[in-house]
């Protein structure tokens, strides 16, 4: 028997994002034991970072995991691969925002990492007026959101561990503008280092 090797992602595929507290359907959660009973393998293939792909999803049953993007790979429990954004861009990127009153999170496979505002904002999207409006009150003690109760406040932002960035959209601040600040710092900086490898090595 030719054994197949099995990709699902997981927003809108494997998991039902639509109701605020995600879930995997069980007849989801069937075909994939069956296939892997048969011999084939299965593998998550994911943005989410492991900290954001929880138990409810792992229970069902992988034999791996292509995870942040492609940002790392594990079979098993091992881990073949890991790419993590440099300290050098975690921190010109959090300077920005914060700098900015951008809302914003850091994905690491050891947790999800929230900014001072983000929790408050996600709920009032998420749930409603959770102070004035009963029925946002009751929705989310009846629905919490796996994505908001795992967020973490108060840690600090500058990272050694971070596989993505992910933020919500500040009004007052084009989406191009804010491209092009850190495009501009970053590709500054490649010329720096450019301009100094001449220096040192070409130029005599």
């Amino acid at each position: 028997m030719n054994k197949k090797i099995i990709f699902f992602d997981v927003d809108g595929t494997l998991v039902d994002v639509r109701p605020a507290r995600e879930y995997v359907p069980e007849s989801t959660i069937k075909a994939v034991r069956e296939t892997r009973k048969k011999g084939n393998l299965c593998f998550l293939c994911t943005g989410r970072s492991l900290a954001e792909i929880y138990p409810h999803i792992l229970d069902v049953g992988f034999d791996g995991i292509i995870g942040a993007g492609g940002g790392f790979v594990t079979i098993g429990d091992e881990m073949l691969y890991h790419k993590k954004v440099s300290n050098k861009d975690v921190h010109r990127v959090v300077d920005f925002f914060e700098e900015n009153d951008y809302d914003y999170y850091l994905e690491s496979n050891g947790g999800l990492f929230a900014s001072e505002n983000l929790v408050s904002r996600l709920e009032m999207i998420t749930y409603g007026d959770l102070e004035n409006d009963e029925k946002a009150r009751k929705k989310k003690a009846e629905q919490p959101s796996h994505f908001i109760t795992s967020l973490i406040e108060g840690e600090s932002m500058y990272r050694s561990d971070v596989n993505k960035i992910c933020f919500l959209e500040n009004k007052d601040i084009p989406f191009l503008y804010m491209e092009t600040c850190l495009l501009y710092s970053y590709a500054y900086e490649v010329n720096y280092r450019l301009y100094h490898f001449y220096l040192q090595n070409i130029h005599q």
